[in-house]
């Protein structure tokens, strides 16, 4: 049997070193799941791939085309290896702290983990793992790379990552990102529309994600009537609403600072459904007094 070293020798690697910032959840037989799998890095990645590249494409077709030749599929083979290097420094907890919305009776940790899979365990913020990240060519290499960015600073790993969970901090991936101008998409991605909110800076991970988390909560209960919520969350099976699905615009994220420092941040990348009118009335009337709402509480950044 030969072996082709050329091949090996003609792909583009580069490591990184990656510290976990807020709680991951992770799913898994185990108990505790300690492994943080190569799978799940790539899916995340596809997604921020799509949220990044995807409007540059004239149709989601050809879009998904080529996030296939790169990712890889049934009918292609990937053009980028993810892999995992080192775990040994990946520490497990159990039990979150709490953060109590002042006058108020909701515990913003637990609303925001709610239905995660096990929930009550979680690989700690300050563990750290080393990545490894092989492409094909340095064109696949530098989109990787603008995904993996986009991941680190807006987004996370594992179980509620839309909450604000399983953030990831990565100095070596300070790359300058300018996001499409293009208008919003059928599926979550950067577009004119979108916009990222910043708070002050905290002390630890728990202030700066739990401030945000609260800002978060209020901003949901405020919106009336009830059923609306519906467009920035999941479905309301408790008000009979199961048959609708919003895919929730906003991004919950903590970034670990060069200071030491936290600061927690939300990003909104409203999708484009294609509504009827009077719907479509309704999705942007509810997203932009969230916005107001967060407007108010928390600066508004320059993506």
């Amino acid at each position: 049997m030969t072996f082709c070293l050329k091949r090996h020798k003609e792909l583009q690697t580069e490591e990184y070193e990656m510290e976990i910032v807020t709680p991951m959840f992770l799913g898994g037989a185990e108990e505790v799941n300690r492994r943080i799998r190569s799978a799940s890095l790539k899916g995340m990645l596809r997604f921020w791939w799509r949220a990044v590249y995807g409007p540059s494409f004239p149709s989601i077709s050809e879009m998904k085309a080529e996030e296939d030749k790169i990712f890889g599929s049934t009918e292609y083979k990937s053009k980028v290896d993810i892999h995992v290097l080192s775990s040994n420094d990946l520490r497990t907890g159990k039990g979150l702290p709490q953060h109590n919305i002042p006058g108020g009776r909701t515990e913003v940790f637990r609303y925001l983990r709610f239905g995660a899979s096990n929930d009550n365990n979680y690989l700690k913020p300050g563990s750290k793992f080393k990545l490894r990240v092989r492409c094909s060519s340095e064109k696949y290499l530098d989109q990787v790379k603008l995904s993996l960015h986009c991941m680190c600073n807006f987004g996370g790993l594992g179980s509620k990552s839309r909450n604000g969970f399983g953030c990831i901090d990565c100095p070596e991936l300070s790359i300058e990102f300018k996001p499409s101008s293009n208008a919003p998409q059928e599926y979550t991605a950067f577009s004119k529309k979108s916009m990222l909110f910043k708070d002050k800076e905290q002390d630890s991970w728990e202030k700066a994600l739990g401030r945000i988390g609260q800002f978060y909560v209020e901003a949901r209960k405020s919106i009336k009537p009830t059923e609306d919520r519906k467009y920035i969350a999941k479905p309301l099976p408790q008000k009979g609403i199961t048959n609708e699905r919003y895919a929730k615009p906003y991004f919950l994220h903590v970034n670990k600072l060069e200071s030491g420092k936290f600061q927690g941040q939300v990003l909104f990348l409203p999708s484009d459904r294609g509504q009827e009118n009077r719907e479509a009335e309704e999705y942007e009337k509810v997203l932009n007094s969230v916005n107001e709402y967060f407007a108010k509480k928390m600066r508004e950044a320059t993506l």
